[in-house]
């Protein structure tokens, strides 16, 4: 189960931490939804959410089937947790989680206890433009029952790939967000309460709001009652990175002196793509191109009535995925691509 490999992963950072001299979270949240194909807390306050309308089990970031939630965008798509004294903060805060976001024509939410006027609070969000800046990380919390403060990041959060976001309030110094472990922005502060109200939290959307719902999937949701150190968010937002699946290629299309390829996405994280290539099937291979993380290249300068297998491999920071399955193609003279069907010889 993701709670026995959470409690494994925290028990070996602790210990790789505390070999490194780095700050080690020992006072956990008082909220922490792993989102392992459900809504259950693992903090001990037993703040169990309820999933409600389009959300369904997907995998993480690291590819870990049923690891984290998808949601569907919609107004009623959430997970709602009922209010309690644990969520009731308004001093030291933090909160952080990873994020999956597909499209933002809205300002959906990771985390919320906020409402509409007369029932702000805290929350964790994305905006569709702020300040200047299209689709910043935002992090809020309420000076009063109808007026938000935000600490926004100084860019743009990724579409389509995961990030970690996390946001701080240090009562009386200031509010901070951070993208990826590492500080975005600060905006000082001499406040050193902030308002709470009496709603439960939503994950995947906010309360009062007919628009805002989160498109995507997200993992690993924290609420902390304090303001956790840079370094301890630098420990939330690592990631022990193992090599890509396998991708598998779909298509194989020869064309004049050139073969256009796609295929499927590999799972886990994908910093990019290989193909590879070679005159005998089987192997050895040779690199032909790369990609980042389109799922299609053209393979050029390849002589015609030769036939050529290819195999694609995903790779990220610790190495490269196995060998998709193999296809062939033999580029011809004057073919031009969309004039031949596909080919699909698969080897």
């Amino acid at each position: 189960m993701k709670i026995q490999r959470a409690y494994l992963v925290c028990m070996l950072l602790s210990m790789w931490m505390g070999l490194a001299g780095l700050p080690v979270l020992a006072q956990g949240p008082v909220a922490h939804w792993p989102l392992d194909g459900n809504g259950n807390d693992i903090s001990g306050n037993n703040l169990n959410g309820t999933l409600n309308g389009n959300v369904t089990p997907t995998s993480d970031r690291l590819g870990v089937n049923n690891g984290a939630m998808k949601f569907g965008g919609g107004a009623s798509d959430y997970i709602t947790v009922p209010d309690s004294p644990p969520l009731q903060i308004t001093g030291a805060l933090t909160l952080a989680g990873w994020a999956y976001l597909t499209t933002t024509t809205n300002n959906p939410r990771i985390v919320a206890k906020g409402g509409g006027s007369g029932q702000r609070c805290w929350g964790l969000c994305v905006e569709g433009v702020s300040g200047g800046i299209v689709r910043p990380g935002n992090f809020q919390i309420a000076s009063n029952s109808t007026t938000n403060l935000s600490c926004l990041t100084s860019g743009p959060v990724p579409l389509n790939q995961w990030f970690h976001l996390a946001g701080v309030f240090r009562p009386g110094v200031a509010m901070e967000i951070y993208l990826n472990g590492r500080l975005s922005r600060t905006s000082a502060t001499v406040r050193t309460t902030h308002y709470n109200n009496t709603l439960g939290v939503l994950i995947g959307n906010r309360a009062g709001a007919t628009n805002v719902g989160w498109k995507g999937n997200l993992d690993d949701v924290r609420v902390y009652n304090r303001a956790l150190s840079a370094a301890e968010i630098a420990a939330l937002a690592a990631t022990a990175v193992t090599t890509p699946g396998a991708p598998t290629l779909t298509r194989a299309q020869a064309g004049d002196g050139l073969v256009m390829l796609e295929w499927t996405a590999a799972s886990g994280i994908v910093d990019g793509y290989r193909v590879y290539r070679s005159q005998t099937s089987g192997g050895p291979y040779t690199l032909a191109t790369s990609t980042t993380t389109q799922l299609t290249a053209t393979v050029t300068g390849l002589t015609n009535g030769t036939t050529y297998y290819f195999v694609v491999r995903a790779y990220n920071a610790a190495g490269e995925s196995p060998n998709s399955n193999q296809l062939s193609a033999t580029p011809q003279s004057g073919v031009s691509l969309g004039t031949r069907r596909w080919e699909l010889y698969e080897q």
